[in-house]
C-alpha cells in the first residue's frame, strides 16, 4: 500500500472516533480580544462605507459586491425585500424570492467571496455569516477554508404563514443538502444525508411533479451514499477489527470515502420508512468487506447493465422497494468490453461470498458469483466475460 494511502487510512480511522460532527465554520475560534477587535473593525468599516447620510443594512456584503454596479443594484433590491417583507402575501411571492436567491444572488455572491483575500475572509467570517444568514445563505467550510455557499432558512414568520407543507420540506431539504458540503471528509458525518433521505422520501410522495422533481437527483445521491457502503479492514492487524465503512463502489481510500454507520443504524429504527428500515437492518447484519489493498475479491452479481445510469437506476429501485442490493461496480470483462454489475455483496473471503450467494439465490436464482482483480482502481473479471 502506498504511503499516501496509508496516511489517509490512519487519519480516517482516527477521525471516525474523534469526530461526531463536522464544523460549518473555521475550526479555530477567535479569542474574546480578537472578536472584540473584529466588531470594532466592523463598526468602523460600516460607518466609513455608509457615509454620514445612511446606514446600509448589510455593510460587509454591500461593500463586497459594489464593484459590479448592475449586480449591486439587484442585491440591494433583494435585501430590501427581506428587510421589509410586508409585500409577501402568498406562497407565489415566497417562491419568487427563493428563485432570486438561488439563481441570481447565491452564485454571484459566491464568486465574490471566493475571490476575497483569504486572510480578510477569515477575519470577517463571523459578521459575514450573520449577514448571509439574514438573506438565506450560509458559508460552507472544509479545513477552515471557504468552499462555497449553501442555503438556510430565513424569514421564518413569513414562510410559516404563507408556505405550504411541501415548500417547507423543500427548504429543509435544501438546508440539509448545504450541510453536506462542510468538512474535509464529506461522509464522516452522514446526518445531513440521512435528513435528505427522510425529507426526500416524504417530499417525492406528496409533491412528485413539483418539488419532488427539483430534489430528485440529490435525493437519490443521498440514498446511495447511505446504503452503498462497505467495510475496509486491515488484514495485518493483530486482532480482527470490523473495518472502516467506506462509501461507494469498492473504494479503499480513507479520503474522501471514509464514513460511519450511525446513519444506517438510525434508518434501521425508522418505522415511518419500512422499506428503507428493512434494507438498513439487513446491510448492518451483513456488510460487504474487503481489505485496504485487495488484489482481487468475489462479487455476487444479480444483473448486468450497459451503462452507469442504468445500473444506478436499478440499484435505486431495489433499495426503495426494500431489497438490500446496494452496489454498482464498473467491470472490465474478459472479452474486452465494459459493463456495470448490479451487486448484492462483495468479499475477499470466499466462504462469506458463497454464503451470500446462497442467500440471494433464494430470491434471485440468476445471481452469480464472479471474481475480479483490482488494478489501479479498475476491476477486471477473471473469466470469459458476459
Amino acid at each position: 500500500m502506498q504511503y499516501s494511502k496509508l496516511w489517509a487510512w490512519i487519519i480516517a480511522s482516527s477521525l471516525l472516533f474523534a469526530c461526531e460532527t463536522t464544523p460549518s465554520t473555521p475550526p479555530t475560534e477567535p479569542s474574546r480580544t480578537e472578536q472584540a477587535q473584529v466588531q470594532d473593525d466592523l463598526s468602523q468599516t460600516a460607518a466609513r462605507w455608509a457615509g454620514p447620510k445612511s446606514q446600509p443594512t448589510f455593510p460587509l456584503l454591500t461593500k463586497l459586491v459594489k464593484s459590479d454596479g448592475a449586480f449591486a443594484k439587484k442585491f440591494h433590491q433583494y435585501t430590501q425585500q427581506i428587510v421589509n417583507p410586508s409585500w409577501i402575501q402568498s406562497e407565489e411571492d415566497l417562491r419568487a424570492l427563493l428563485e432570486t436567491r438561488d439563481e441570481e444572488i447565491l452564485p454571484r455572491v459566491e464568486v465574490f467571496l471566493s475571490n476575497l483575500d483569504e486572510e480578510k475572509l477569515n477575519k470577517y467570517w463571523e459578521p459575514l455569516e450573520i449577514e448571509l444568514n439574514q438573506i438565506g445563505l450560509t458559508m460552507n467550510a472544509a479545513e477552515g477554508m471557504f468552499v462555497g455557499l449553501g442555503t438556510r432558512s430565513f424569514l421564518d414568520a413569513e414562510f410559516q404563514q404563507y408556505g405550504s407543507e411541501e415548500l417547507l420540506l423543500y427548504l429543509a431539504f435544501q438546508e440539509a443538502d448545504s450541510e453536506t458540503a462542510n468538512g474535509e471528509y464529506p461522509y464522516l458525518n452522514m446526518e445531513p444525508y440521512l435528513n435528505m433521505v427522510k425529507i426526500g422520501k416524504e417530499l417525492t410522495a406528496i409533491a412528485p411533479e413539483t418539488y419532488g422533481k427539483k430534489i430528485q437527483a440529490r435525493y437519490r445521491e443521498a440514498l446511495e451514499a447511505i446504503t452503498d457502503v462497505h467495510l475496509v479492514y486491515d488484514p495485518t492487524a493483530r486482532s480482527k477489527s470490523r473495518g472502516v465503512p467506506m462509501v461507494g463502489e469498492a473504494h479503499t481510500d480513507g479520503y474522501p470515502y471514509a464514513s460511519e454507520t450511525r446513519s444506517l443504524e438510525s434508518l434501521a429504527k425508522d418505522q415511518e420508512a419500512p422499506e428503507l428500515q428493512s434494507v438498513a437492518g439487513k446491510l448492518l447484519e451483513n456488510m460487504s468487506a474487503i481489505s485496504q489493498d485487495p488484489s482481487s475479491f468475489h462479487a455476487i452479481v444479480v444483473d448486468w447493465k450497459d451503462s452507469k445510469a442504468e445500473a444506478t437506476e436499478q440499484v435505486f429501485d431495489f433499495i426503495t422497494e426494500g431489497t438490500d442490493i446496494p452496489h454498482r461496480l464498473k467491470v472490465h470483462l474478459g472479452d474486452g468490453s465494459v459493463k456495470y454489475a448490479v451487486v448484492y455483496r462483495f468479499f475477499e473471503d470466499a466462504e462469506l461470498a458463497n454464503d451470500a450467494l446462497d442467500k440471494i439465490k433464494q430470491s434471485y436464482p440468476e445471481a452469480e458469483l464472479i471474481m475480479v482483480s483490482v488494478n489501479d482502481g479498475e476491476l477486471y473479471e477473471l473469466g470469459p466475460g458476459h
